[in-house]
């Protein structure tokens, strides 16, 4: 089991900081610990460690941890493949309610027939993990279709839908001072640091975006379904199709250019080895096939 903490160090020079990251990976097998004893490096030799390096320009917390545990312990060394079928939830409350803005609404009856119909068709998946976020109408669909693979649901916190400004917040949608809200967080989106209140904006969102997808290539399974929102799960299909410099304009052009129903299916492929510079690659999107759609 592993995991990645992401250290980072501030060093002062030329009175400006500079951010040094280092990658450490902890691997944990029937309660014992993996560590590794220093020798001839000239730093700390003789002491104990876990395996770790720093991040080099360009590359994720999750790519260097990945390239020491090659490099110092020789684990790794086989070619790490992934599915990841990200799946909008199914239709919630607040998809059909005029007071949209609701974080916590289950879903519809509508909702848990397609999350059904969803559960059918992963059925031939080979589907090894379910991972929902914390949100009641994603966990709801995510538990739908484990019960019928025979599995269990876990949740993070990395998959939930972008945090609203709190304004919006039991309004109805459509009404004068929503749309105020919403058309200011929308024209500002791509300005750096650019906040109407107390939302997400784009750098925080493609943050967690980058910190997902570190997650999910981290996990030990070969297939996960995992469970999220429409507008977070179409700034990770940014991120993945743009690359580490997509930036809030080109967030912005696709979030409104690229549909997600719900239950659409997309399939993310995730390969350790860089393939033409990607590591990610998105396979298929809004798959609704099991809706008749």
């Amino acid at each position: 089991m592993g995991y990645v903490l992401d250290i980072c160090y501030n060093t002062l020079m030329k009175k400006r900081y500079s951010i040094i990251c280092a990658s450490y990976l902890v691997l944990i097998k029937d309660n014992k610990v993996l560590l590794l004893r220093r020798y001839n490096t000239g730093y700390q030799d003789g002491n104990y460690s876990v395996p770790a390096g720093h991040v080099d320009e360009g590359e994720s917390v999750a790519d260097a941890m990945v390239r020491e545990a090659k490099e110092e312990v020789g684990l790794l060394n086989k070619n790490m493949k992934k599915t990841i079928y990200l799946i909008r939830h199914g239709e919630s409350e607040g998809n059909i309610s005029e007071k949209g803005n609701m974080d916590h609404s289950p879903l519809s009856d509508n909702g848990r027939k397609q999350a059904e119909f969803l559960a059918k068709r992963c059925a031939g998946l080979s589907v090894k993990a379910v991972i929902t976020s914390s949100l009641e109408r994603s966990m709801e669909t995510g538990r739908i279709v484990a019960s019928s693979l025979g599995l269990a649901t876990e949740s993070s916190d990395l998959l939930a839908e972008r945090r609203k400004p709190s304004a919006v917040f039991g309004q109805v949608i459509e009404s004068p001072d929503q749309q105020k809200i919403w058309r200011s967080v929308w024209d500002n989106f791509h300005i750096p640091g650019f906040r109407h209140s107390d939302e997400e904006n784009f750098e925080d969102l493609k943050i967690r975006a980058q910190k997902a997808l570190e997650y999910l290539a981290l996990r030990p399974e070969e297939t996960i379904l995992a469970v999220t929102h429409g507008i977070f799960l179409k700034v990770i299909a940014a991120l993945v199709v743009i690359g580490p410099e997509l930036d809030g304009r080109e967030c912005r052009r696709f979030m409104s250019t690229m549909e997600i129903g719900n239950t659409g299916l997309s399939v993310f492929k995730y390969d350790s080895e860089e393939r033409f510079g990607r590591f990610w690659i998105l396979s298929t999107w809004n798959d609704q096939a099991h809706l008749g759609e």
